[in-house]
């Protein structure tokens, strides 16, 4: 597993740089609101022949640190799974939880709410 993680790292990084077009960028998320330096699209390549796109999530670097901070790879999930899922309700900037359903703005629109993550990998 560590292998391959290395070998995704390795050949995904050159893409770094055109993964994060303009037209990937996220400007708000439903119950949330306006968000700044988060961007969704595909990775489109071939592996084997096969023509592959491979979804990502990209956010900015942590709070108030220098552009020297390490990269963060993150991957969890298994067929089936989804890394959004932990992205929101572990690691990420963001999370939902049991309070998202709890809020004056769920029972008006049905949107989970959406919370800032104080435990999110960037505060640490």
């Amino acid at each position: 597993y560590l292998l391959l993680m290395k070998f995704l790292l390795a050949a995904l990084a050159p893409l770094a740089s055109l993964a994060a077009p303009d037209a990937d960028v996220v400007s708000t998320l439903p119950g949330y609101g306006p968000v700044d330096g988060l961007y969704s699209g595909y990775l489109n390549y071939q592996l084997d022949g096969r023509d592959v796109s491979t979804h990502y999530l990209f956010t900015k670097q942590a709070k108030d640190s220098p552009p020297s901070d390490k990269l963060i790879f993150w991957s969890n999930g298994g067929p089936g799974a989804s890394s959004f899922f932990g992205f929101m309700t572990e690691v990420g900037p963001f999370t939902v939880n049991d309070d998202s359903l709890n809020t004056d703005d769920y029972d008006r629109t049905g949107v989970p709410t959406v919370f800032d993550n104080s435990n999110s990998w960037s505060n640490l």
